[in-house]
């Protein structure tokens, strides 16, 4: 009986149940025997728990691209507080590949993680074309053949992008080269870990002394304004 804009207040939180949540356009069922098999692979230990919350979600992969229509439209964010070992860089990587019809953006920590994920994605998927990343060439960074320029992004349903570039895109970038799949807005969006928006700076007992003295003179000034 709420009203779901009174549910998604900033400083609240609502859980939503992955039972009913849709099972298009991904097959749960299916998609549980690829993640099994691709963590089966690498020698994980699957728990009788894994299956069901592979099943949930995949569901809440599905329920991100079909939003419930009773949701206000402002909703665009959904966290999946899954347990480390859960396995859900394979299960983005599975799902993906898997998409069809749909195109997606996963941003990942680092560039060598972007690459690793462009080349398991066209492996699930049999297609060497599906998936492509963008980053900038450095010494540290060499160009790879998964790597396309910003301008050619457009073209693949599947791009992968490092937190630093989004970071920089969601800032500084007045181009969007990201966003859209041909002529449509890309959708699926996975953010692969915590991303932080802060920079760090380090300060010494000086320069602390002179910042608490400005924001001192700056709260008496307000008084007198």
């Amino acid at each position: 009986m709420d009203n779901p804009h009174d549910l998604y207040h900033p400083n609240n939180q609502t859980i939503l149940d992955p039972a009913t949540m849709p099972d298009t356009p991904i097959d749960p069922e299916e998609f549980v025997k690829k993640v099994v098999a691709q963590l089966a692979s690498y020698s994980v230990l699957i728990s009788k728990d894994i299956p069901e919350l592979l099943k949930h979600m995949c569901r809440l992969f599905n329920f991100s691209i079909h939003p419930n229509i009773e949701l206000p439209k402002t909703v665009r964010n959904l966290v999946f507080p899954a347990q480390t070992g859960t396995g859900k860089s394979v299960s983005v990587q599975v799902y993906v590949s898997m998409l069809k019809n749909y195109s997606s953006i996963i941003v990942v920590a680092k560039v060598k993680d972007a690459i690793k994920y462009c080349n398991k994605i066209n492996e699930h998927s049999t297609d060497e074309n599906y998936a492509r990343c963008y980053y900038s060439v450095t010494d540290k960074n060499k160009d790879d053949p998964m790597r396309v320029e910003a301008t050619k992004l457009r073209d693949y349903r599947c791009i992968v992008i490092t937190h630093n570039m989004f970071r920089r895109i969601n800032m500084f970038d007045d181009i969007d080269y990201f966003s859209n799949y041909k002529d449509k807005p890309r959708d699926f969006v996975s953010i692969d870990e915590k991303l932080s928006f802060y920079d760090q700076y380090r300060l010494n007992y000086s320069q602390l002394d002179k910042l608490i003295a400005n924001v001192e003179d700056a709260i008496e000034q307000s008084k007198l304004l």
